[in-house]
């Protein structure tokens, strides 16, 4: 026997179709400070850093509490994020700065390998969100006296040239990851506790140079050049221990500190590895002749 197909009768209530604007934990206030959705006022006005567009809180009974722009934006609500962290950031080391407290990290040195334990706001005068210098911005810079760069808040990971660039200039770069952390930009020490720190900042080499050391690369090019440029044309010698320090060379009456990536600093060079045994490092030295 033949079956007849009957069709299913349509529910009365079909499926709402889901909303795929973007949903915003952080917004600015009108006069520029952060907040999450979870201290948001209803009727209150907010702004995105982004677009400086109007935000709404939406703090209804039955999705999840967020803002949302009131004219529909795309805004990346990792970049909202970003920004707002920016200002977050800023404002919670101001309130340290104003209180003469420390904010002391500790971060392996891979100039001297020693552990550093140091504070980074010393000698810092003033903070700046998303600064710009030398050509490469920071989500937040520290800034002494005479407004020079003592250190940078990255939110990003940075590249391998701005690390060149700030390692150069012995500024110090903390990249924070915000990946797990956007709902507790509550907490300074919290934020800043998986936080990475890079270069700049070794008091093992400023405590070399107190004591008459050479550590500084470009002093460290100029004194290596002046030797060879003389015959023989050669340098040679043991890297000893002196005043705590390793890898310090004795040349006449000075002292030069060369450890592996202070020497790569100062002169550079294609490094060639013949065998686990032999490693050669070939370098140009451009002569004022052109030679």
């Amino acid at each position: 026997m033949a079956r007849q197909a009957r069709s299913r009768p349509q529910s009365d209530t079909q499926a709402q179709p889901q909303s795929t604007d973007p949903q915003y934990e952080w917004a600015m206030t009108s006069n520029q400070r952060p907040v999450h959705i979870t201290y948001a006022v209803r009727g209150e006005t907010y702004i995105c850093p982004v677009c400086n567009g109007r935000m709404i809180a939406k703090l209804g009974d039955v999705k999840q509490h967020h803002f949302a722009h009131e004219t529909v934006q795309t805004c990346s609500p990792a970049r909202v994020t970003q920004i707002v962290a920016q200002y977050w950031l800023v404002e919670e080391l101001q309130l340290v700065l104003a209180a003469r407290r420390s904010l002391i990290m500790t971060w392996p040195c891979p100039l001297c390998q020693q552990v550093h334990t140091a504070n980074l706001l010393h000698d810092v005068e003033t903070l700046k969100p998303n600064h710009e210098h030398d050509g490469i911005t920071s989500d937040v810079a520290l800034l002494d006296r005479s407004d020079k760069v003592r250190a940078v808040v990255l939110l990003d990971a940075p590249s391998s040239e701005a690390l060149i660039t700030y390692t150069a200039r012995k500024i110090v770069t903390i990249v924070v990851d915000l990946t797990n952390t956007r709902q507790r930009l509550h907490d300074l020490t919290t934020l800043l506790a998986g936080a990475r720190i890079y270069g700049g900042l070794c008091t093992t080499q400023d405590l070399a140079a107190e004591n008459g050391i050479i550590t500084d690369p470009e002093l460290l090019r100029k004194v290596l050049t002046e030797v060879v440029a003389q015959p023989p044309h050669n340098l040679h010698g043991p890297l000893v221990h002196y005043k705590g320090l390793t890898h310090v060379f004795l040349l006449d009456d000075k002292r030069l500190w060369l450890p592996p990536i202070l020497w790569q600093r100062a002169i550079g060079g294609l490094l060639h590895s013949i065998n686990p045994a032999l490693q050669v490092i070939t370098q140009e030295w451009p002569q004022a002749d052109g030679a």
